[in-house]
């Protein structure tokens, strides 16, 4: 798994992906953000599964307010260096959700 310097980068570049599009982790907030990190063996080979989720409270048509996951994105990717490795995943599905985040919101 990451290492814990590895780790304090991973979390800085949500809070940076977060702050520059306008959401703020500073307080508490319905919004979760989540990185699910799994390593697996295929065939020999180390892969990991990088998974990158958002879940907040919404209203539904209803008006009932419920938790939901409203966003989620993954990546898969054979373990040359992990750590390396694991920070271009994170760089890919935070540019991928900081994206669609703008064409969402335009």
């Amino acid at each position: 798994f990451p290492s814990h310097d590895n780790v304090a980068i991973i979390k800085s570049k949500i809070i940076n992906s977060m702050n520059s599009i306008g959401i703020s982790t500073k307080n508490f907030s319905d919004r979760s953000i989540a990185v699910l990190i799994t390593a697996i063996t295929v065939d020999d080979i180390p892969v990991v599964h990088v998974k990158f989720v958002i879940g907040e409270e919404v209203k539904r048509v209803d008006g009932t307010e419920t938790f939901a996951m409203t966003y989620a994105s993954d990546d898969v990717f054979e373990v040359v260096k992990l750590d390396e490795d694991l920070n271009e995943s994170i760089d890919n599905l935070l540019t991928r959700f900081v994206k669609q985040y703008k064409e969402d919101n335009e």
